[in-house]
């Protein structure tokens, strides 16, 4: 039986050994906790609709992402982060400007007055938070693709620098000061990891490979 001369048997492993190590560090965004939620209260007063508990070590906590879609909406909602509020909308949501939402153009079976608890099919909110900072929107337009931009006027704080090593609590709240309410939705935490690309090294050592493997067949 032939055998490759050594040199090429040498080369052959290191290519393998490099291309292993660099590929083995690829990883995808890794979700920690997500869930969906729904709950009606028939009486006055704000309630906790979801909670989520995750841990975290120092290094983590600026990779870190939370991402929320309600609806049905009815009154209001606080999410709190490790006991400090990351944004309280006040018991009523019309709190996003313009007060009356009239978007431009305006289209049919849309939004007339922002999140009207007396609408059937209300508008879907969605809310991420990450190292970048924050943003609102919603479902997109009817027959189109532009999604609804909602303008917060409360105040937003910093999501990452609420968060801490070690446990962390996130608490989804309904605000209500009359009647019932209802609040549904899921959300989501993931840990947003890099995804480098294949070493100069490693891309390096699969072109001297080809011709090493070309040259042999000539």
């Amino acid at each position: 039986m032939n055998f490759p001369p050594l040199k090429i048997r040498t080369f052959a492993c290191a290519l393998i050994i490099s291309i292993t190590l660099t590929f083995s560090s690829l990883s995808a965004d890794i979700v920690l906790d997500s869930s969906t939620f729904f709950r009606t209260e028939s009486s006055g007063g704000g309630f906790v609709v979801a909670t989520s508990q995750i841990t975290l070590t120092n290094a983590e906590i600026p990779d870190i992402t939370f991402e929320a879609n309600f609806s049905p909406i009815d009154a209001g909602i606080e999410i709190i982060v490790n006991g400090n509020s990351l944004f309280s909308t006040g018991d009523d949501l019309s709190n996003f400007g313009p007060q009356v939402f009239q978007p431009t153009p305006v289209q049919p079976d849309n939004i007339d007055f922002s999140f009207s608890p007396n609408d059937n099919d209300l508008p879907r909110l969605s809310v991420e938070f990450d190292s970048a900072g924050s943003s609102f929107s919603g479902a997109p337009f009817v027959n189109s693709t532009e999604t609804v931009e909602y303008i917060p006027l409360f105040d937003v704080a910093d999501f990452n620098k609420l968060l801490q090593p070690g446990k962390n609590t996130i608490e989804i709240v309904n605000l209500n000061s009359f009647q019932g309410a209802t609040l549904g939705g899921d959300y989501t935490v993931k840990l947003v990891a890099a995804v480098p690309e294949p070493s100069a090294t490693s891309l390096c050592l699969v072109t001297g490979l080809f011709w090493i493997k070309r040259r042999r067949r000539k």
